[in-house]
């Protein structure tokens, strides 16, 4: 009898390409990794969700963007590794805290907040005083620029510089100082009422500032972490006297 020649062989089918995570999966798995406790707690009680993941991962996004774009790599897609992630959200760059309002965070922000104020009343006492007589809070646009990690605030070499500070200093302060320097370059700007420090303070396509000028006045204003030290020491007994009271 004839036989019948056996089927070829065929080739396994190749695997389905996992499907890629996105930032923000990829930020909450860092996250997962920095600080779970925190994290847990935080989605916990929000039925789930992680306010701030979304902010974090636009964050992380333009910041990627931004450093391809002044590397001349205008364009590229690759995106920051997620040790690099984990890095800036870890303490002592805290970007968890910073972003994704874990336990301790608001507290953390209150101090950088103290710290923008005290420093400013220091390098700038007349704009710091006519702050407090319009009822302007500083520290709030300090805050909202933070979150942003300066970006937008001047052009993306010198932002990127501010950024190669913080990570080489490992330390909040050159934004700190960064800001000092800003409300100092648009002085003349905020010489008004509240409703037109406000408008002006949100609109820095119109600040004016030269290339280069806000990298300058940030190397410029003076601050050591002694003086910081002190205002967090004292924000922190601050604190403490008002819960035992």
């Amino acid at each position: 009898l004839e036989q019948t020649p056996p089927a070829p062989a065929t080739a396994p089918a190749a695997a389905a390409p996992a499907a890629a995570s996105s930032l923000q999966e990829v930020v909450l798995g860092a996250a997962l990794k920095v600080d779970p406790v925190g994290l847990v707690v935080l989605t916990s009680s929000l039925a789930g969700a992680c306010p701030g993941c979304g902010l974090a991962a636009d964050v992380l996004e333009r910041v990627s963007a931004t450093i391809h774009k002044v590397a001349g790599a205008e364009g590229a897609t690759d995106r920051l590794p997620r040790e690099v992630i984990e890095g800036l959200l870890a303490a002592p760059l805290d970007g968890q805290r910073l972003w994704l309002l874990t336990g301790d965070a608001l507290g953390w922000l209150v101090v950088q907040a103290r710290c923008l104020q005290v420093m400013l009343c220091a390098h700038q006492p007349k704009l710091f005083r006519h702050f407090m007589t319009e009822g302007v809070a500083p520290e709030l646009f300090f805050c909202n620029w933070l979150l942003q990690l300066f970006a937008g605030c001047a052009g993306d070499a010198e932002v990127v510089r501010l950024w190669d500070c913080f990570v080489f200093e490992r330390s909040y302060k050159v934004f700190i100082r960064a800001a000092v320097a800003l409300f100092g370059l648009v002085e003349s700007k905020l010489r008004g009422d509240v409703d037109h420090i406000v408008e002006a303070l949100f609109k820095p396509d119109q600040w004016g500032l030269e290339p280069g000028a806000l990298w300058q006045r940030t190397l410029e204003t003076k601050m050591t972490r002694s003086m910081l030290n002190d205002v967090i020491q004292g924000e922190r007994a601050a604190v403490n006297g008002r819960e035992i009271a």
